[in-house]
């Protein structure tokens, strides 16, 4: 080989070898090829690897500058390298996040079964059925036999009008006394028996009386005297019969040991005496004024009436009947008149009870032992019998009515709810629902259960609440 030909040879190794490095330099590099100032810098073959998908790991990025040199040397002292470092994500916030949303699931489930609670609406069996029928009560009945009881009550009403014209009037005073007898036999007074007061004054009783006899008290073995109270009237006409608070004696005892056992006081002031002219009010204004007093008094007695009967009795307004007095006039001042009517109710009630079992057995006798109310009871139309209407006046003394029921009575059967409560505690929910429909007295049910998760009756009978659909 020539000189020459050995000389290009050696060129092309030296050219290939700088062109290598100029690569090389060129290239990106690891920091591991990296060595300390002054070393040879050794370059690595690089491999691509895919990352994963899922996660991204974060590696060191490096970038360089470089100086035009001529020689490895030179490359190797002039490449400057600037390090970014991207912070890998730790997973340890992930599981942070996951373990605080465990605990809240677990928290809400603990603390959601403390208010576990059910709520049971059922619908008890009930029928609507026709009625129109009539019975007989017996006062005062016994057992299961339907009776009544006789409930009266008085009133007056009173209002004040202006008088139109003047007329004389002669008028007696009137009041009540409480008659009182110490001997040990009831004594009868007749209609106008005479009393007469502390002032000499003359009164007559109105009615007919018996005043019971004395009884001796079993706790202090003391004689109380038996008394009753009675209307009297002023022997005569005239304002100074209008007396306050007096005891009265009975002239005909005079002369024996009643005159002292047998005595009276007033129990109000007297009033209504006057001898004179007076203004009064005129016929055909009386008439209507009549007839609105008569409306007020007997509402009065209805609303009285109702007030007084005992929850579990029925009272039902046809069968009050009314006694009423013809109104009075009193005057009250000098152009003004008190306009007074006063009368009386008279009614029968019935034990809720009884008349609803009398019902059933009547409409539903195949039920006559089940526990069957009937809500709507006092709505039936009530009227007396024609054999009754006969001698309605005379009520107080009847022993036996017969009396007309008619409507729609609506029959509900009965359940026990705190039987039913304590029966189904602890029990599934399909558990509870087929012992409740396995009540005979029970129509449909329906079960509410919380939280939503619950499917059982708690056992704390406090947390189980029952209603009835038709008490809603």
């Amino acid at each position: 080989m020539t000189d020459s030909n050995r000389k290009n040879r050696v060129q092309d190794v030296v050219r290939r070898s700088q062109q290598k490095e100029e690569t090389a330099s060129l290239s990106p590099r690891s920091i591991r090829n990296i060595t300390k100032e002054g070393h040879t810098i050794v370059s690595h073959p690089q491999v691509d690897i895919d990352p994963p998908r899922t996660k991204k790991r974060a590696t060191p990025e490096i970038r360089h500058t470089k100086k035009n040199t001529d020689t490895p040397e030179d490359v190797s002292r002039d490449l400057h390298f600037v390090y970014e470092y991207k912070e890998k994500r730790s997973s340890s916030r992930t599981i942070l996040y996951v373990s605080i949303i465990c605990l809240a699931v677990i928290l809400y489930f603990s603390i959601s079964a403390l208010f576990k609670k059910a709520l049971i609406t059922f619908t008890p069996k009930n029928q609507t059925i026709e009625l129109s029928s009539t019975f007989s009560a017996r006062k005062n009945g016994v057992g299961n036999e339907l009776g009544f009881q006789f409930v009266t009550l008085s009133k007056e009403v009173q209002k004040e009008v202006f008088a139109t014209t003047s007329e004389r009037v002669e008028k007696k005073a009137e009041g009540v006394v409480v008659l009182f007898n110490n001997t040990k036999t009831n004594q009868r007074l007749v209609e106008n028996t005479r009393l007469e007061s502390n002032n000499g004054l003359m009164f007559r009783l109105k009615n007919a009386v018996t005043i019971p006899a004395s009884k001796v008290q079993a706790n202090t073995k003391e004689s109380v005297p038996g008394s009753v109270e009675v209307a009297v009237v002023a022997d005569k006409v005239g304002s100074e019969y209008n007396i306050s608070f007096s005891d009265f004696t009975i002239p005909g005892f005079k002369g024996t040991s009643k005159y002292t056992d047998i005595y009276a006081r007033s129990k109000n002031i007297f009033s209504g005496g006057f001898s004179g002219m007076q203004k009064v009010i005129s016929p055909s204004e009386r008439a209507a004024l009549e007839a609105e007093l008569d409306t007020m008094l007997k509402t009065g007695l209805q609303q009285d009436l109702a007030a007084q009967i005992p929850k579990d009795f029925v009272l039902y307004t046809e069968s009050i009947t009314y006694n009423t007095s013809p109104a009075t006039q009193e005057q009250a001042s000098d152009d003004k008149v008190f306009l007074t009517k006063k009368g009386v109710a008279n009614a029968v009630i019935f034990d809720i009870g009884v008349l609803s079992r009398t019902l059933v057995q009547h409409a539903l006798p195949q039920f006559v032992d089940d526990t069957i109310t009937i809500p709507n009871i006092r709505d039936l139309s009530f009227v007396y019998a024609t054999s009754t209407l006969a001698t309605i006046t005379d009520l107080k003394n009847m022993t036996t009515i017969a009396i007309s029921l008619s409507g729609k009575p609506y029959f509900v059967w009965s359940v026990d709810m705190d039987v039913l409560k304590n029966t189904i505690l602890g029990l599934s929910k399909s558990e509870a629902e087929k012992v409740i429909l396995d009540t005979p007295a029970v129509s449909t049910a329906t079960i509410k259960t919380y939280p939503f998760w619950n499917k059982t009756i708690p056992l704390n009978e406090k947390k189980v609440i029952i209603e009835n659909s038709l008490d809603l």
